[in-house]
């Protein structure tokens, strides 16, 4: 009889990501969300001690952003943070030559990432790598000073990207998933950067989310934010809802583990966005680690920090 190779320890820990299988543990023997992180980063620290020191080292060269520290996200016009309006006219174009992919969705689809229109993995569980290199320009903006510097001062640490997904969502009128008021959970601290690939209206069913000063206080009432939540339950406080409107590349940096948010709700046109995803590099494996993502390295040239937020050192 064949085994699953993932049965072996080794496999495992390749396959899954150390960081995903200790948080997997902690969280089967009851230990708090917050303290697994705690676990999850000590671990990671311990068997890459001299990148980790050096990590948080080269950090702090960079100044916090007090809005950021309170508020949990920044606001960017299209001419504000650098090549964020060029990146959205690639990436639009991009959308435009895969139409017949969206044509293509299933009636019960209304969202897919078209740098991965199979989805993130394969049949056995495998993670499919990120087609982070089908845009020109996408990993120079990914690895952009502006965007780095602002993950690596917030997070504390120069972070490793850990996911790269151009969504398009289409109109529909479905009320599930992430269209429901939620928090991510990848870690106690995750740097997004959201880019308008196309214009936003409140037709385009725009991101919307809580501030994280507010979200703590519907955490306070309800208590720790691990699901979807109800819009009854969120405005129950009376917090601002905040969307992402505006026209094509305009941006916005936030913390989606801190802050309550969704998106893609009620749309009546096609939303197109371009998601950003960074997080310490002693935090759970994202994609972008677990696939083993492979690109054309000279994009990082012979820059330290950029080597490191794309995972090469």
């Amino acid at each position: 009889m064949q085994v699953s190779s993932l049965l072996n320890p080794i496999s495992r820990i390749q396959h899954w990501g150390l960081g995903n299988l200790v948080y997997s543990f902690t969280r089967q023997a009851g230990i708090p969300k917050d303290l697994r992180f705690t676990a999850v980063h000590c671990v990671r620290s311990l068997i890459s001690p001299i990148s980790t020191i050096t990590r948080k080292r080269l950090a702090r060269r960079y100044d916090k952003d007090a809005q950021m520290e309170s508020s949990g996200y920044r606001f960017f016009s299209p001419k504000e943070l650098p090549g964020s309006l060029e990146i959205a006219n690639t990436c639009l174009a991009f959308y435009q030559s895969k139409q017949d992919i969206v044509d293509n969705m299933r009636d019960d689809t209304w969202s897919v990432d078209l740098l991965s229109p199979g989805g993130p993995s394969n049949n056995d569980g495998s993670i499919l790598a990120i087609d982070a290199e089908a845009i020109p320009g996408l990993l120079d903006f990914a690895l952009s000073d502006t965007i780095v510097s602002s993950a690596a001062a917030y997070l504390g640490t120069i972070p490793v990207i850990s996911g790269i997904t151009l969504y398009a969502s289409l109109p529909n009128e479905s009320l599930e998933g992430s269209q429901l008021y939620h928090c991510d959970i990848g870690d106690t601290r995750i740097f997004k950067c959201i880019v308008a690939v196309t214009d936003m209206t409140t037709d385009h069913g725009p991101f919307t989310f809580v501030s994280a000063d507010q979200t703590e206080q519907i955490a306070k009432k309800f208590g720790p934010v691990t699901g979807r939540m109800s819009d009854e339950d969120v405005l129950s406080t009376s917090p601002d809802e905040i969307s992402l409107l505006g026209e094509r590349g305009g941006a916005i940096f936030i913390d989606t583990s801190r802050c309550l948010h969704y998106g893609s709700r009620g749309n009546t046109k096609t939303r197109v966005v371009l998601e950003l995803q960074y997080r310490s590099a002693t935090g759970i494996e994202g994609r972008w680690q677990r696939s083993r993502q492979t690109f054309d390295t000279s994009v990082c040239g012979n820059n330290q920090i950029k080597k490191l937020v794309a995972g090469l050192l």
